[in-house]
């Protein structure tokens, strides 16, 4: 296990996690002040769309790049430079109160995040060999979560003392801390096993999104496994977006709702997570701890029925919170290490990237309509219907398990005599 490896993918993903600390906590809270909507809130999850389109255009993040930079490292200096200046431009769009340059920039910061991914999850899938999956999920939806606390939770807490303008400076500084580490930072070699065309020294050749969507389907079981992806957090996603403005509603003071629900929050998901590499490192299946946690994250959305039924209270949200969180996080590390595994290496920033935005269609379609389900049926309603659907993912449970095995979620190699290996 490389330790420096690990640490530069923490530094990297927690750069990620920062647009969706915003829009999960500064951006919810400053809409609802200024009189939006549940469905008007719900709809900011438009704003994500960058995420769920990059696959579009991953395979050329995959195929261009600057030769003396490094095939990542190309996309990363770039990327890293322009999220600074925006994040710097939200701060003082923020202090001035625009909702339409707020929405503007979130909606920038989210295009260029998305793109960067692509590159740092190509980064992932080249330099981590199969014992270390269960550490590098790990650390990729650490590293996340600590973003998200990082712009989210103490980014809150900071406005005791400061303005947004010196909470979103704090945040670009975050991310010139990341280029300069990806400056100081020799870009890992891919393994020789990624196809004839590296192993030849040729260029990846192109690909199209039709061509990659097509070979990925025709692979076995990787239908179930989109299927998966698309609905293992859709309960979860569906009460997520409106909880703080219901709370908000409720008579909670901002910082109070940052400090439950993200710091508090966010710290029990990164524990989840590092105890979800520990499960994945040591489990015999891919598959199995998916559902095992899948079965278990139902308690939690249970929870929330019961907060909203009897009354949302501090001493009752916090003890909801940090079990939705751990559970989420443990949930999410073992989801992300059946998709890196099923990842194709011979392509691996788009494999990977489509296999992602499956998995945020389904959930910023959620977030998308979870306002409506709200002036439908009530958030009681909500949180019920958050629960049900987190119940019927369940399905898909043994029909999976089938399909792992027959030999699917597998990662296949070119071996040096030209057959194929298959590695779990």
């Amino acid at each position: 296990m490389d330790r420096r490896l690990l640490g530069y993918l923490l530094v990297l993903y927690l750069v990620q996690g920062i647009p969706a600390g915003i829009a999960d906590e500064s951006l919810l809270l400053f809409l609802h002040d200024r009189g939006a909507t549940p469905a008007q809130i719900g709809y900011v999850a438009a704003l994500g769309l960058p995420w769920m389109l990059k696959w579009l255009w991953a395979p050329l993040v995959d195929r261009y790049h600057v030769p003396r930079l490094g095939r990542r490292r190309t996309w990363l200096l770039g990327l890293q430079g322009v999220a600074t200046m925006l994040l710097l431009g939200l701060g003082e769009a923020f202090v001035a109160g625009s909702v339409p340059a707020v929405l503007g920039l979130v909606l920038a910061l989210n295009l260029v995040m998305a793109t960067l991914d692509v590159a740092v999850d190509g980064l992932a899938v080249d330099a981590l060999r199969d014992g270390d999956l269960g550490h590098g999920n790990a650390v990729q939806v650490v590293g996340f979560k600590l973003g998200m606390l990082l712009a989210g939770g103490i980014a809150l807490q900071l406005l005791r003392v400061a303005d947004y303008r010196a909470v979103f400076a704090t945040l670009a500084a975050a991310v010139a801390c990341a280029f300069g580490a990806t400056l100081a930072t020799r870009e890992p070699a891919p393994p020789p096993e990624h196809g004839p065309h590296a192993s030849a020294g040729l260029a990846e050749p192109p690909l199209s999104v039709g061509s990659l969507l097509r070979e990925t389907l025709a692979r076995p079981g990787m239908g179930l496994l989109l299927a998966m992806l698309l609905t293992y957090k859709v309960g979860e996603a569906l009460s997520d977006v409106q909880l703080k403005p219901y709370l908000r509603g409720h008579g909670f003071a901002v910082e109070d709702i940052a400090l439950a629900t993200s710091t508090f929050g966010i710290v029990a998901s990164s524990l989840g997570s590092f105890v979800g590499g520990l499960v994945v490192a040591r489990a015999r299946t891919h598959v199995r701890p998916v559902f095992a946690v899948a079965a278990l994250r139902v308690l939690p959305q249970l929870g929330l029925v019961a907060l909203a039924v009897t009354g949302p209270t501090w001493a009752k949200l916090v003890p909801v919170t940090l079990a939705e969180h751990f559970v989420g996080g443990l949930l999410t590390t073992t989801v992300f290490a059946l998709m890196m595994s099923s990842a194709d290496p011979a392509r691996a920033g788009a494999s990977f990237t489509l296999l992602a935005t499956v998995e945020l269609v389904g959930k910023g379609t959620a977030r998308f309509l979870s306002g409506q389900v709200v002036e439908a049926v009530g958030h009681v309603g909500l949180f019920v219907a958050s629960s049900a659907l987190s119940l019927a993912f369940l399905a898909l449970a043994a029909p999976m398990r089938r399909a792992e095995r027959a030999g699917a979620y597998r990662r296949v190699f070119v071996s040096p005599d030209g057959g194929l290996d298959g590695r779990a």
